[in-house]
């Protein structure tokens, strides 16, 4: 069992009115586990062999646990969501990564795999570049710099990320004309004002939102008039949630419906919403917001 054992992120407490008893609680399970030597192994394990290979923990464990017994432990905190077992070593950014999974999923390998196939682009002629490439780097996902004379080489293993201050909102509708005349390439950007920025949904999936849609539902020409933005702080939120609107809806950790939403945040008032975002056909005779849906929604 060569091996590379990683801790996932948990909580122990204990249990109220019990003798020694304590709960071990991740994001996607929990167990109770009474005053015992396995008990006091699970500690062990859990507090001293984070980034350890198996076989030299049962080097340290032998005199107090089997080759057997310890095979049958290890893959019982695996099957709780407690440690990720791993065949090579992880870099900083995977292990960043896993531990991001960890609190959405239990099929670590599936996804890691997956995202690992993923290529962010980032539209060189967009703002903040270099934070949103220390964010995904962070993880150890693959992006690197896109020119729009290069959007007819891409296909559906990439994802475009587009940052813009409002006040150059030609670009962003150049960019929208060009990106989905490729259906099914994926792309979302953030735009920023002078204290708040406004996030788009995924555009441009099968069925989904598109930007036409997208674009009669939300007046961007009225907010173009909030000014220039220049708050980096509100600029950085946004670029972090487009990112983890990005992660959570490639992989399918949200449940999707025909409609999306786009997040609007205002630093000075401290509001954020979140607005549905239909997706209508381009034929609909601009009738688009008096569609009576099966939520209740208009």
């Amino acid at each position: 069992m060569n091996n590379y054992i990683y801790i996932l992120p948990h909580k122990v407490e204990n249990v109220n009115n019990t003798n020694g008893r304590i709960k071990i609680i991740t994001q996607k399970s929990s167990l109770i586990m009474g005053k015992s030597n396995s008990l006091d192994i699970v500690k062990e394990i859990l507090e001293n062999a984070d980034r350890t290979k198996v076989e030299d923990l049962f080097e340290r464990l032998q005199y107090r646990l089997s080759k057997t017994n310890l095979q049958k432990m290890i893959y019982f905190l695996r099957d709780n969501n407690l440690i990720y077992l791993s065949k090579d070593v992880l870099s900083e950014g995977d292990i960043n990564f896993l531990y991001f999974l960890s609190q959405y999923t239990i099929s670590l390998d599936k996804y890691l795999k997956k995202m690992k196939n993923m290529q962010f682009r980032l539209i060189a002629e967009g703002d903040n570049l270099a934070f949103v490439k220390e964010i995904l780097e962070g993880f150890g996902l693959n992006n690197s710099l896109l020119q729009e004379e290069q959007l007819n080489e891409l296909d559906n293993r990439n994802i475009i990320l587009s940052c813009f201050d409002s006040t150059t909102l030609d670009k962003l509708e150049n960019l929208a004309e060009k990106i989905e005349g490729n259906k099914g390439l994926l792309w979302t950007f953030v735009l920023f004002y002078d204290d708040s920025f406004l996030l788009s949904p995924i555009l441009n999936q099968f069925n989904y939102t598109d930007f036409y849609s997208f674009s009669k539902q939300v007046d961007l020409e009225h907010l173009r008039e909030k000014g220039i933005a220049k708050n980096i702080l509100v600029q950085r939120m946004g670029i972090c949630e487009m990112i983890l609107n990005v992660l959570t809806s490639i992989m399918k950790l949200n449940i999707q419906t025909t409609y999306d939403k786009t997040i609007i945040y205002d630093s000075l008032d401290k509001t954020l919403l979140f607005e549905k975002i239909y997706c209508f056909p381009k034929d609909f005779n601009g009738m688009e917001l008096n569609v009576q849906r099966w939520d209740g929604e208009v």
